[in-house]
């Protein structure tokens, strides 16, 4: 970290204060804040504190860490002791995004009002102020301001370690918003609600089960007993024998029973289906039947053979005319052959008239030419190639045909293959059929016998319609007695069924939910983890820079936030290390208090310098108690790079440290200040500040330059 911002205007946020009736301040007291840097200092006791704990109410609108001390919610820990019945008044002049604005708020322990006032807003109060002051030092809503100044902005006296002993799983909430991971906390609250709201729904459905199931068992009871007597009329009994009698000496469903109206409705509708199903199976078996003995006999394995038939043909016709084309090829050449010395004797003879060669003049015998001529005409003949032609001929037409009747014989072959299929894939379905008729009936015969004995299926149709008839005829018995106590008993039944059923639907569909949402939880949990882990990464180097320059233990010289998941939720673990031996520690338990101090200042610098906070700002109230001096050097020196882009206000109790922060932090440019802030006593009033500006660098300088 270098001083590269010497040259900057310094950074100047609160400007003036005035605070009235409040803590340690009894008068009004106004005190001037107009620099980069206010140094107070002073005996403890005198007030100091007050004046942070002013900064924080005024902008808070509440001191937390007194409000928990108050042994009686009577007590009044605001309003001034000595000024009983007033109210506290803290005004607050800052410069936020280029305006000035006036902070004012009154109030008591009870409550507070807030008041902005500037020149683009006009003068705003009550919530409206206080969401104006929030979304302009946080910049947006998703930060909360008392959690962004009480982890990075605002160090209290004795307050510094709570950034190290604080509960792991609100540190990790308070860092994850001020890192600007504020959406994905929402998002993860709401996938948490959403399953805790599932498994309340879930238990509530359970409930709703648990009744519902009592309901119906009720209602089943219930129908039970009004039944029970009502199967005692002599018309529904006489029904009743009659079809249990035929049901037991039917060939199908013998464990039917007509117990309720509902029971034999069923029986009926089923019987009436069986008889229609059977029927319908019955005219296809016979149909099935008499088709078998016209089946042709083929076997699947002779289309191979009747396949490779057809190409041995195929491949004798190729070769046929192969042949058949060579002979012809043959003979057109000695045809040509002929023509050639025809159209030469044609041409030759007429000139050979004479005993000397027309063309050379030599001597020649004519009668020895014309002999030749002719001897070369007769020589050439046709005879054998034309005898040759034909006999291919011939032989590709017998390829010819024998490759038709390969080809006959395999389509014959298909055909009668095709009709045997057909036959086996109706004999299948039939016999499925049969094995669902069997299975929803309780046959006694298995499926094939039915297959090979049509009769019997006409068997199970005849019984059947007797058993549907006489089951509608019980039916129609159950109606002709019915009483109003059993159709309201069978009514309820069927609306408690119902409302059973309704609720297991919603209960499988809320678990799915539920399971859902938990997965997603989960998976959003730990994503904010991993980037929660990933900005401290990234943060890490600035917090372990100011950790070293304060330097406060001889080994473990490495400090760390870790983030991880335990019992279900984020948590931020702060720890320190030794590099060179690998030891992890937790800085409270190997730690001195100044040790310890010293760590947590360095996280909350960091987070200050690092937050995305409007209003550049830094208090450390009495941040170097319980430091040595080398410590306190490290601190002075990094407080003087930090003023270059944080107003900042350090209080102390030592005189030395004060003086020694003065030096460290006395303004090196013109156009720089520094305010000292002693506190000289106090009384009832409040107590007494003697204010003075730190001379510069540059005054210094030339108060020592030597004279001209």
């Amino acid at each position: 970290m270098t001083d590269t911002n010497e040259s900057r205007p310094s950074p100047v946020v609160f400007k003036r204060i005035r605070i009235e009736a409040f803590r340690g301040f009894a008068a009004a007291t106004e005190i001037d804040l107009d620099a980069s840097v206010v140094i107070v200092y002073g005996p403890n006791g005198l007030g100091k504190t007050s004046l942070f704990d002013a900064f924080q109410w005024v902008l808070l609108g509440e001191l937390a860490r007194l409000r928990e001390s108050r042994l009686r919610p009577s007590e009044e820990y605001i309003v001034n002791a000595y000024r009983p019945g007033s109210v506290a008044n803290v005004q607050l002049q800052l410069s936020l995004a280029g305006e000035d604005v006036t902070l004012v708020r009154e109030g008591d322990r009870n409550g507070a009002m807030l008041t902005w006032t500037s020149p683009s807003q006009g003068r705003v109060s009550g919530e409206a102020a206080e969401a104006l002051l929030a979304r302009t030092f946080t910049g947006g809503p998703d930060l909360d301001l008392a959690a962004s100044l009480n982890a990075c902005g605002l160090l209290q006296q004795d307050e510094s370690r709570r950034v190290l002993t604080s509960k792991p799983r609100a540190r990790f909430e308070v860092f994850s918003q001020l890192l600007g991971l504020g959406d994905l906390g929402d998002v993860e609250v709401w996938a948490k609600s959403s399953v805790d709201d599932a498994a309340r729904q879930l238990r509530d459905l359970d409930q709703q089960l648990a009744s519902a199931e009592r309901s119906e068992g009720e209602a089943a009871a219930q129908l039970a007993t009004v039944i029970s007597s009502a199967t005692t009329r002599p018309l529904v009994a006489e029904v009743s024998e009659r079809l249990g009698t035929l049901l037991r000496n039917a060939e199908f469903d013998s464990e039917a029973e007509a117990a309720t109206r509902a029971d034999a409705a069923a029986i009926a509708t089923a019987a009436t289906a069986t008889a229609r199903e059977a029927s319908d199976i019955s005219r296809e078996v016979r149909e099935l039947l008499t088709l078998r003995d016209t089946l042709p006999a083929v076997a699947p394995a002779e289309a191979a053979v009747l396949s490779e038939r057809v190409g041995l043909a195929e491949q004798g016709l190729s070769n046929a005319r192969s042949v058949h084309q060579a002979a012809t090829d043959e003979l057109e050449r000695l045809r040509q052959a002929q023509q050639s010395i025809a159209r030469m004797a044609s041409a030759v003879l007429p000139h050979i008239d004479s005993d000397s060669c027309p063309v050379c003049t030599q001597q020649i015998d004519p009668d020895q030419i014309r002999a030749r001529l002719h001897e070369l005409e007769r020589g050439i003949s046709s005879a054998d190639a034309e005898q040759r032609v034909a006999t291919s001929a011939a032989a590709v037409d017998r390829a010819r045909r024998a490759l038709a009747e390969a080809g006959e014989a395999r389509q014959e072959h298909a055909r009668a293959l095709g009709i045997v299929n057909d036959w086996q894939i109706r004999q299948a379905r039939a016999e499925s059929r049969l094995v669902a008729m069997t299975q929803a009936s309780r046959l006694p015969a298995p499926p094939q016998q039915y297959l090979e004995s049509p009769d019997k299926l006409e068997a199970v149709v005849r019984n059947a319609s007797q058993i549907a008839a006489l089951a509608r005829e019980l039916t129609s018995a159950w109606d002709a007695t019915t009483s109003s106590d059993e159709i309201n008993a069978e009514t309820l039944l069927q609306q408690a069924t119902a409302r059973l059923h309704a609720v297991r639907k919603r209960r499988e569909a809320l678990a799915r939910a539920h399971t859902t949402a938990t997965s997603l939880s989960v998976a959003i949990r730990d994503a904010r983890v991993d980037i929660v882990s990933s900005e401290f990464a990234r943060l890490g180097p600035l917090a372990q820079d100011i950790y070293s320059r304060m330097d406060p233990h001889p080994t473990f010289q490495d400090i760390d936030l870790v983030s991880e998941t335990f019992r279900s939720a984020g948590t931020t673990v702060a720890q320190v290390r030794d590099a060179i031996s690998g030891i992890n520690a937790d800085p409270m338990l190997v730690f001195s208090s100044a040790q310890a101090n010293i760590a947590a200042i360095s996280y909350l610098m960091a987070l200050n310098l690092a937050s995305a906070a409007n209003a550049p700002i830094l208090l450390l109230d009495d941040p170097l108690q319980a430091m040595d001096d080398v410590n306190v050097l490290g601190f002075a020196d990094l407080c003087r790079h930090v003023r270059s882009t944080r107003q900042l206000f350090v209080s102390t109790h030592e005189r030395r440290f004060a003086q020694l922060l003065e030096r460290k932090l006395a303004p090196r440019q013109n156009h720089w200040r520094t305010v000292a802030l002693e506190f000289v006593g106090w009384d009832r009033t409040g107590p007494t500040i003697k204010p003075r500006d730190v001379q510069s660098h540059t005054t210094l300088a030339s108060a020592f330059r030597p004279p001209n």
